[in-house]
């Protein structure tokens, strides 16, 4: 039960879907996020492939598990075009 009270106040705390600030941060005194958030990159595009087609890209990275999603980061941050094979 203790560990579902602290999961359902994390979420009603920094939700920030419905409204941004989240009005809840003024009444226990945060006053929100100190910097901008940062900049997104690209972004992922999945594709489902039903017919024979030609892609171009500079990397592809086969598997989207811990190693593969940490150099498809690395990766993309570098600017270079990637193509994850599932």
């Amino acid at each position: 039960i203790a560990s579902l009270h602290k999961l359902t106040a994390f979420i009603f705390y920094a939700d920030t879907t419905a409204q941004f600030p989240n009005p809840t941060w003024r009444h226990i005194g945060y006053p929100g996020p100190l910097t901008p958030a940062p900049k997104r990159e690209k972004p992922i595009k999945p594709l489902v492939i039903d017919r024979d087609v030609e892609l171009r890209c500079d990397v592809v990275v086969v598997g989207s598990g811990a190693g593969g999603g940490v150099v498809i980061g690395e990766l993309a941050k570098a600017g270079k075009d990637v193509i994850v094979v599932e």
